[in-house]
């Protein structure tokens, strides 16, 4: 009998993905995590407990990007699935995804602070759906990509493992941006303002989504 326990899985050479490639892969990781939970996390904080917007008028809101995420995900996996081109199915998608991604995130933070709390849900609904449109742009291929780098079920795991250590340490900054946002920094006549603070920091989110997507 054989003795599974001490059996080892070798990767053929022409199924091993490089560390760089895989580095390079993993990088996109963030962007996953920055684009879709930096609003979940602190929606209720900045448009609930700053704004006084109504609870309902939040939960809309996050209902409604996620139910426009939920019909555009799947388009735009049929779209890249069947794409032919001399760069492959996915790279075209991701680089042009990750452009539009990072030009029209600040644009649900920027909205005119003179608007009403249905004329601001309406402008972050907007806005957010051209932002989750783009991005989806972007996930799709690049999630999918993920399966085709090797067909080594092993090496697949690999480099999962190295793109979840970047998204662990985005998760780490999601969790601070709450308080990042109430820094000095981002004070408005000496006193906090979150919705000041989340402006900037999304401009900070976008670069990173440009120059890691």
């Amino acid at each position: 009998m054989v003795d599974e326990s001490k059996s080892v899985h070798y990767v053929k050479a022409e199924d091993k993905v490089p560390f760089l490639k895989k580095l390079a892969y993993a990088a996109g990781g963030p962007v996953d995590i920055l684009g879709v939970w930096v609003m979940v996390s602190i929606a209720y904080q900045v448009f609930n407990f700053e704004l006084k917007m109504p609870p309902t008028y939040v939960a809309i809101i996050l209902m409604s990007l996620r139910l426009w995420d939920g019909v555009a995900d799947p388009v735009m996996g049929w779209i890249s699935d069947n794409t032919r081109t001399k760069w492959g199915r996915r790279r075209p998608y991701i680089l042009v995804g990750s452009i539009l991604s990072a030009v029209t995130y600040p644009l649900i933070w920027w909205f005119p602070r003179e608007l009403t709390q249905t004329q601001t849900m309406g402008w972050v609904i907007g806005f957010g759906i051209l932002f989750y449109s783009c991005f989806t742009i972007w996930a799709m291929p690049f999630q999918s990509l993920l399966m085709e780098m090797t067909p080594d079920y092993n090496e697949r795991t690999r480099i999962a493992s190295v793109r979840g250590i970047f998204q662990t340490l985005a998760g780490l900054f999601n969790g601070f941006c709450w308080w990042l946002s109430l820094l000095p920094v981002f004070y408005v006549n000496g006193a906090a303002s979150p919705i000041n603070g989340m402006r900037y920091i999304s401009l900070g989110i976008a670069a990173t989504m440009l120059l890691l997507g």
